[in-house]
């Protein structure tokens, strides 16, 4: 049995409606516990700052700057060739509260990454150049492919929106395994107590659900222009 115009549309309109919504439910629980532990001192009394000093010193690679970055949620560490950087956006870096404190464990937990040479973070660093490339097309390709697919660009559209969904999807562990080496450093130093620790890993997280949804958005995105694709062969 064929799906009828009718059940398309409202399989078309549920894709859309979860394409939309998947990002802006994580977005907004990540701020809300963010907000929510940014009020929440930690026991130690350390900033992000004094965070991050602290587990890059004890890992051997104080030689990392930390910097002050501003932004919202602007939080990264840089890894380019002599540049490493750990940057905390203005309340991180500052602040004694739970949120700062697990957000600079976690970017540390990045530094910690390039320090051992992880293998799922050198690969998501070597598709950044081809990502970013591809990504400047990507929208016309889209367009042009699904209004002439008779020029195969229809299949060039998926494999750009592949592209892009294969480094949301090497992300994942690069994150996770981020968020595991924050708490093991956390816990090793005992910055905080039990009771935070509930916090750090609420902070953790909701950050990771972000990158959870976009790949699951991207993944519905792909397969309903796919399917737009094959109909129009």
């Amino acid at each position: 049995m064929g799906v009828t115009m009718e059940e398309d549309s409202m399989l078309f309109l549920i894709a859309l409606f979860l394409v939309l919504l998947l990002p802006i439910f994580a977005d907004i629980w990540v701020k809300y516990n963010y907000r929510k532990y940014l009020k929440v001192e930690n026991s130690s009394g350390m900033s992000g700052s004094d965070v991050a000093h602290m587990i890059l010193d004890k890992n051997g690679i104080g030689n990392i700057r930390v910097n002050q970055a501003s932004g919202f949620l602007s939080d990264n560490y840089s890894h380019g060739k002599g540049c490493q950087a750990v940057n905390l956006s203005d309340k991180v870096y500052g602040t004694n509260t739970v949120a700062s404190l697990a957000i600079a464990a976690h970017e540390c937990g990045h530094a910690l990454q390039d320090k051992d040479g992880y293998s799922m973070m050198r690969l998501r660093g070597s598709l950044v150049p081809i990502v970013n490339a591809v990504n400047k097309f990507s929208y016309l390709l889209v367009v042009l492919g699904v209004i002439f697919p008779f020029v195969g660009l229809g299949w060039i559209a998926v494999l750009t929106i592949s592209c892009s969904l294969l480094f949301q999807i090497v992300t994942l562990p690069v994150e996770f395994d981020a968020s595991k080496r924050a708490l093991q450093q956390l816990e090793d130093l005992d910055i905080v107590g039990q009771e935070e620790m509930a916090g750090v890993r609420s902070m953790l997280r909701s950050a990771a659900l972000t990158y959870v949804a976009a790949v699951a958005a991207s993944a519905i995105q792909l397969l309903r222009i796919l399917a737009i694709v094959k109909r129009r062969r």
